[in-house]
């Protein structure tokens, strides 16, 4: 039973891959900022991220949606992202989101990071 479960899962992340990150992640790693915006509102409203990341904290002050995200992951080292390192680098992106979305939780939108680096 445990394997079938896993297959499950496993075609249901490979379908979302090919559906929805690959496209999103391949905007990430482009070089048009409007594109990378556009992937990111998308990833956040189809994932239910959004929500934490309210628009009073950019738009309302003035900051184009979802750009201070944008600068957070666009500075990541896929290198920092295997082994050991992989949970203080999540954390690390974490705090950093935190610090910019105060009081709001944040961890779902990291999944946006991640797959941008297993594109390298």
């Amino acid at each position: 039973m445990p394997q079938v479960n896993f297959n499950y899962f496993a075609l249901h992340y490979l379908n979302l891959w090919l559906t929805k990150d690959r496209k999103w992640c391949e905007a990430l790693e482009g070089h048009d900022e409007a594109a990378k915006l556009r992937a990111l509102t998308e990833a956040a409203t189809f994932y239910k991220v959004a929500r934490n990341l309210r628009k009073i904290h950019d738009v309302g002050n003035g900051i184009l949606r979802y750009k201070p995200v944008l600068d957070v992951i666009e500075v990541l080292d896929p290198i920092t992202f295997q082994g050991m390192q992989l949970i203080a680098s999540i954390e690390a992106i974490r705090s950093r989101i935190s610090k910019w979305k105060p009081g709001r939780r944040v961890c779902r939108i990291l999944r946006l990071a991640p797959n941008r680096l297993n594109t390298h």
